[in-house]
């Protein structure tokens, strides 16, 4: 493909932008992404910021150790700019996941992906879990699975080095316009915005729980569905050095979030939400989960207190692989969606999948992710988020 084509992305969140860094830095040079908000409004803004190895699938843990690393370049460049996002945008504080004895083969199996992968896991006893910097109650039945590698980023300030690279690199970033496709025929000609139509060579819909309806306007059906989940920041008092905390026993996960502060999520639900007329605050019952939750887990949990909460949208598919490639139907028209509730943490690796797709290479998952495995017309499936194991 020749590098001067021009490249138009829709959707600047974590997926566009870090689509706009790889194609940036492999050489094309005529690379615009157009965001009908600001850049990382969108679900980014509402995103816990996990990055977790403990995942289902070996490849996803594969593109997760790759967005680490490549998190550390982002890092490394912008504390040569003396960029203020940098040193905040990774916090590596490990990741524990708990598990009850009965499903300590869980835990058993999660290690041997990340270890085929190139990860670290330990295995945790129980008395293990409750070391004291930590704080954890568990039982005789508890054990836990431990990735010292593993950490979160914040959702701001990974967008700040992103948008900050990828202008530097010569990238077009075009914030508070109307965008859609234009698709003529089985042709796309261009991304539409507040100004009219953008001529473009290629498309890229990167629109995240807003690209089933922005393709559905131009008479593309994508079996996808967006689905909400929920977020509380707890004022607590423990430091920011806790690691993350997959609690399998009772259904949640924590992490810091800055000194005596802590994000506790979960209250997925298993329906399709619509991206425009959702609630984006919590719900009673989903606060009422959480406080007992932390009170069983942490000891003097019962102290912490709800600061406030919001919730988000996923997106899941069919399979629970995202949807990145070319669509099949329409010429020059690309997809990247389904992040099935862990997307920042693959969102640079996935950039680079989708840089090598347009330049027609086949990086390693590319096929477990490629558009044309849909069935375009299904009606219905059941959504079950990326997290569930």
């Amino acid at each position: 493909m020749d590098a001067g084509q021009r490249i138009g992305i829709v959707g600047a969140g974590a997926w566009g932008l870090s689509a706009a860094l790889a194609l940036a830095e492999t050489g094309f040079t005529n690379v615009h992404v157009w965001e009908r908000e600001n850049a990382g409004s969108g679900n980014t803004a509402r995103a816990a910021g996990l990055v977790s190895t403990h995942l289902r699938e070996e490849q996803d843990i594969r593109w997760v150790l790759d967005t680490r690393r490549r998190f550390e370049a982002l890092r490394a460049w912008g504390t040569e700019q003396g960029l203020p996002s940098a040193p905040h945008a990774f916090h590596q504080v490990g990741n524990v996941t708990i598990s009850t004895k009965n499903d300590e083969f869980k835990l058993e199996q999660i290690r041997g992906r990340v270890l085929r992968a190139g990860g670290k896991a330990e295995f945790l006893s129980a008395a293990e879990l409750a070391r004291p910097a930590w704080r954890l109650k568990s039982t005789a039945h508890s054990s836990g699975l431990f990735s010292s590698d593993d950490g979160y980023v914040e959702a701001g300030d990974l967008i700040d080095l992103l948008q900050a690279r990828v202008r530097s690199l010569g990238v077009g970033v075009h914030t508070s316009q109307a965008v859609g496709v234009d698709v003529t025929g089985s042709d796309v000609r261009g991304v539409t915005t507040t100004a009219g139509v953008e001529p473009c060579d290629q498309v890229l819909v990167a629109a995240g729980a807003w690209t089933k309806a922005l393709l559905a306007r131009s008479g593309l059906p994508l079996p996808v569905k967006p689905y909400r989940t929920q977020l509380a920041q707890l004022e607590f008092e423990h430091d920011a050095s806790l690691p993350i905390i997959h609690d399998g026993e009772q259904g949640v996960y924590a992490r810091a979030d800055g000194p005596h502060r802590i994000l506790v999520g979960d209250g997925t639900e298993h329906v399709e939400s619509d991206p425009d007329a959702f609630n984006e605050g919590t719900d009673r019952g989903f606060i009422e989960k959480i406080a007992k939750s932390v009170s069983r887990r942490w000891q003097r949990g019962e102290a912490a207190r709800y600061r406030t909460g919001w919730a988000g949208l996923c997106v899941g598919t069919p399979d629970r692989n995202a949807v990145i490639g070319p669509d099949p139907r329409v010429k020059h028209l690309h997809l990247m969606t389904g992040d099935n509730g862990f997307g920042l943490m693959r969102c640079l690796s996935l950039g680079a999948l989708v840089a090598a797709r347009l330049q027609g290479k086949m990086s390693p998952g590319a096929e477990i992710c490629a558009p044309k495995r849909l069935d375009f017309g299904l009606k219905d499936f059941v959504i079950r988020e990326g997290f569930e194991l």
